[in-house]
């Protein structure tokens, strides 16, 4: 994975490597071959495969024909419409759909299907979560856990760390154009640097000691009023924090206090637990994305 703050440079990087930008100096080597002076359509043939910024599908096309018309010229390899469709299944009822009236998350399943059409033997994604529900966000990561399973090579930028660090085996840290850091990325997710400059504050000591002192006397000053409490842990992707909620309201407790992203996330994950508070049953604040000029006082937990 290739992270870092918007400005970085990541895309301009990664466009470089795809040859839609011309590289400035170095080189740029495929499987050992120097492809640094190939166009971009000739870097394609070689088994590079670009998924851009905003997925830029036929808008006036249709999934089949979005990914047919990738696959026209295609390097012999294990992906064909069968196994893109395998690997997206969320796409199999939007075959004869135009791409232009497919949601977020379909849009970018059908682009990186279009992408693997080609059989690249580096695939490169561009911010695959921008613009994305938190919910579809999930769908799209765990087709890329798939990916990675079908032994899919994968280069993936991304100003969501927290979430191009989990699925990563190895990552660089991209600012102002050059590599600060890099490193394997369970090493990297635990680093104080990392940590609060790309990962919010919700991991830095400094707010885990405020938010635990207002947790415990939050759930303190309930349980002494008679309310059943569940903490939960949401260190984790939407898919099993709903399933934690679920659990959770399908015991009937009256407070749930959670770390959840932001209050949207939260209201998400409740109604897909299946609660139905009324309209001012519930509350959330969020401290997941403090910046590093914002204190613990500043919030309110």
């Amino acid at each position: 994975a290739l992270v870092g703050a918007n400005g970085a440079g990541k895309t301009t990087l990664l466009r470089t490597i795809a040859g839609a930008h011309p590289a400035f100096s170095g080189t740029i080597s495929l499987n050992g071959i120097d492809i640094t002076h190939l166009k971009a359509h000739s870097r394609v043939s070689a088994g590079l495969a670009l998924v851009p910024e905003g997925r830029r599908l036929f808008p006036e096309m249709t999934v089949d024909e979005n990914l047919l018309v990738a696959g026209a010229n295609a390097r012999s390899g294990q992906w064909n419409l069968e196994t893109v469709y395998k690997a997206f299944p969320q796409l199999v009822s939007k075959k004869t759909t135009l791409a232009s009236f497919l949601s977020g998350g379909e849009q970018q399943a059908t682009a990186i299907g279009r992408a693997l059409m080609t059989n690249p033997s580096v695939l490169l994604l561009d911010e695959v979560s921008l613009g994305l529900s938190p919910i579809a966000v999930d769908g799209v990561y765990e087709s890329i856990e798939h990916l990675i399973k079908t032994g899919t090579t994968i280069l993936l930028v991304e100003q969501n760390a927290r979430a191009a660090l989990q699925v990563s085996d190895y990552a660089y840290v991209l600012e102002n154009g050059a590599i600060k850091m890099h490193g394997e990325a369970t090493s990297l997710r635990n680093d104080p640097r990392v940590i609060e400059s790309y990962l919010g504050l919700a991991s830095h000591p400094r707010v885990c000691a405020a938010a635990k002192e207002a947790i415990d006397n939050f759930m303190a000053a309930a349980t002494a009023r008679g309310y059943d409490v569940k903490l939960v842990d949401t260190d984790s992707n939407n898919a099993a924090i709903n399933g934690e909620l679920t659990t959770a309201v399908s015991e009937g407790v009256s407070a749930i206090v959670t770390a959840f992203g932001t209050p949207q996330e939260f209201g998400e994950g409740l109604a897909a637990a299946g609660a139905r508070p009324s309209p001012n049953s519930w509350g959330a604040v969020s401290y997941t994305h403090l910046r590093a000029h914002e204190t613990p006082e500043q919030h309110v937990c």
